[in-house]
């Protein structure tokens, strides 16, 4: 047992040590707040020493309302927004850069400007990812680019309210989809959308189901919010579609717009510049007034059967016409695989304004409407058409300042319809002029491009329509994959599939191809994979006499174009100065050589012939009805030979390079590669 005195001792050391560690502690706190406060002092000093390091670098130096300008240029030039990225990466990588970049870049609203919203978003009409918020808090107000992508199939749909006759109408339509995926119900939108977020928006990308882009053009339609007025660019497409989504979105969206089918006075997208749809119908805009619309794309991708899928009620031209009337300021259109089908006649005695002035014409199909002149279109291209859609295109719609075609002509089975695209029914309702074949003159054209897979696609587009003011003119077989057949019956190795090699089709004569063949403005012709006769390479040259640049990619027997350049005086094609031979596999050294050193010889001042190799080229019967605008092409004497200033060979195998070289001894300038070609039969 301890005794009492001990006990006391041991509490007098106790306090003792309490007060010795107070001390300690008190001191410790001391000198670390010493240490915090040196700690402090040193990393300003280090800040303080890295930003003057960092002042030794130029763009460090610049004020920040130069690095601000910095920020809106890389974000012009960045690319589109992917439709695989959740957010915008470019605002998040200069805001990692430094402290300043980053201080700088929050502090700049229009970086922030492109929000990519989340299907969360959609579905819960507002924002609701954290990025998408703070994107949008960042823009603080300013004008911003939505987009929305959703991998998220829509399946097959009615729309809301649906009545008996609107069920059995859109279950029809649904059962020409062979997708087994059970209908949706969707429903028009009746609190909001989260569109309504934006003060205001510039370009409105959307690729999703179709119950998306229906409460899209739903909310586009019925809705006047100021986020529109400052909408430049409209962009819409359906993600994973079937021919039986397309027809059932159409359906809804007829109904959609069944009280407003006549346009509104009221100019919704004031700045509306550019509308693209893929796989979308035209009956997805609002009918309304377009006044900055200039350009317009229409997209089909998936393909539609005649049989099961006609008569295309979304395709028929009344319901582009009633678009395009709305825009007459448009300045480009393409039609890709998109139509339109010409289901009713021209009526070209009726004024246009005159005639959708009445709301008869747009509320019900017309049985004959008048053209739509578009006098400010300038490029048109039009893909997937049967030989005469142009003609009835440029018929229903007279460009007048027309600039610019690309047109790719579908191959044709033997009922007449294209085997590839939308298998439109296309009727020649056109009255014909004076008893004979009509024909447009499109003054102002100076470029031409053509796609066809067979030859004979190249004789009807054209036959009808006058080109007098062509420049460039490109004609393009795509058709030159290898094909895979079934030996036939008597083959000892019959039913076995083999592999052929695609036959090149012949060019036709330029008078097979043109109602005028004479091309006297032509200033470039560039041919692709097609097979060459030596007459028609010879008459083709004599009709075009301002030619500058010949082109021939994969053409067998473009040997006749040397042939033909090299034999004068008198000269063919005098101003002739450029060459280009891709993959001419038949075409010589010494053909390439005569011609251009025949050619170069004769610099100095040779006429152009009426003449090719000594065959007389009759000049054509004028044309009833086509001005002649400048004198007959075929006059000799009238303009001096040019030199051939440059030539290009690639993957031409009789071709060496030292051979090709040798013509720089001329003065000529010759590139020369070894390339890659393919293999096409004559």
């Amino acid at each position: 047992m301890i005794s009492r005195s001990r006990l006391d001792d041991t509490d007098f050391q106790i306090a003792m040590l309490d007060a010795k560690l107070f001390e300690l502690r008190a001191h410790e706190e001391q000198v670390s707040s010493m240490l915090s406060e040196i700690v402090k002092k040193r990393r300003a000093l280090e800040d303080e020493r890295a930003q003057l390091e960092e002042s030794k670098v130029a763009i460090n130096r610049l004020p920040n309302e130069l690095l601000v300008q910095i920020y809106h240029h890389i974000l012009d030039a960045s690319p589109p927004i992917d439709s695989d990225i959740r957010v915008d990466s470019i605002p998040l990588r200069l805001s990692h850069v430094c402290r300043r970049w980053r201080d700088v870049a929050i502090g700049t609203p229009r970086l922030w400007q492109r929000i990519i919203l989340h299907p969360l978003d959609m579905s819960n009409c507002m924002l609701t990812r954290r990025s998408s918020m703070e994107f949008f808090a960042r823009s603080n107000g300013q004008p911003t680019e939505v987009y929305f992508n959703s991998a998220a199939k829509g399946g097959h749909w009615t729309a809301w309210p649906a009545t008996r006759d609107d069920q059995l109408s859109l279950a029809r339509s649904s059962s020409l989809s062979p997708s087994a995926t059970a209908p949706v119900e969707i429903c028009c939108p009746t609190s909001g959308h989260v569109l309504s977020s934006f003060p205001s928006i510039t370009v409105l990308d959307i690729h999703s189901s179709g119950a998306i882009i229906f409460e899209t053009s739903w909310f586009l339609g019925q809705h006047y919010p100021s986020s529109f007025r400052t909408l430049e660019h409209l962009s819409l497409s359906l993600a994973d579609c079937t021919p039986g989504d397309v027809i059932n979105l159409h359906t809804v969206l007829l109904r959609l717009r069944q009280p407003e089918n006549v346009p509104d006075e009221k100019t919704r997208f004031p700045l509306l510049a550019s509308i693209h749809l893929t796989d979308i119908p035209v009956t997805a805009i609002p009918l309304c007034r377009l006044p900055s619309l200039t350009s317009l794309s229409v997209e089909f991708t998936v393909r539609f059967d005649r049989a099961r899928h006609f008569p295309f009620d979304f395709l028929l031209v009344f319901r582009l016409a009633r678009l395009l009337y709305c825009a007459p300021n448009v300045e480009r259109i393409a039609l890709l695989n998109a139509g339109p089908v010409y289901n009713v006649p021209l009526d070209r005695d009726v004024d246009s304004d005159a005639f959708w002035a009445n709301d008869a014409a747009w509320k019900q199909g017309p049985l004959r409407f008048a053209p739509i002149t578009l006098v400010s279109l300038l490029e048109f291209e039009y893909t997937g058409i049967e030989p005469q859609g142009l003609y009835h295109f440029l018929s229903f719609f007279p460009s007048p300042a027309l600039r610019a075609i690309d047109v790719q002509i579908a191959e044709m089975n033997a009922l007449g319809f294209p085997l590839t695209g939308p298998q439109t029914i296309l009727l020649d309702v056109l009255p014909p002029g004076d008893g004979a074949l009509s024909y447009l003159t499109i003054p102002h054209l100076h470029i031409l491009r053509v796609e066809v897979t067979y030859s004979e696609g190249l004789r009807g587009p054209f036959l009808r329509l006058v080109f007098p003011a062509l420049e460039h003119l490109t004609l393009v077989n795509t058709n030159l994959c290898p094909r895979t057949v079934l030996l036939h019956a008597g083959h000892p190795n019959v039913g076995h599939p083999v592999r052929v090699t695609q036959t090149l089709p012949p060019l036709l004569r330029p008078d097979s191809i043109f109602r005028d063949p004479r091309l006297p403005r032509l200033r470039t012709l560039s041919l692709t994979a097609f097979a060459l006769e030596a007459e028609h390479a010879q008459t083709l040259l004599a009709y075009a006499p301002a030619l500058r640049r010949l082109a021939c990619d994969i053409v067998l027997g473009a040997g006749g174009f040397l042939s033909a350049l090299q034999h004068g005086p008198p000269f063919v094609c005098p101003q002739l100065s450029a060459v280009e031979l891709w993959g001419c596999d038949d075409v010589s050294v010494v053909e390439l050589r005569a011609a251009v050193e025949r050619r170069c010889a004769a610099a100095a001042g040779a006429a152009q012939s009426n003449t090719v190799m000594g065959r007389a080229i009759k000049p054509l019967k004028r044309v009833k009805g086509v001005p002649v605008q400048i004198p007959s092409p075929m006059t000799p004497g009238s303009a001096p030979v040019a030199k051939v200033a440059k030539v290009s060979v690639t993957g031409c195998k009789l071709i060496l390079e030292d051979a090709a070289r040798a013509m720089e001894r001329w003065g000529v300038e010759v590139d020369w590669a070894a390339g890659v070609t393919a293999e096409p039969s004559a």
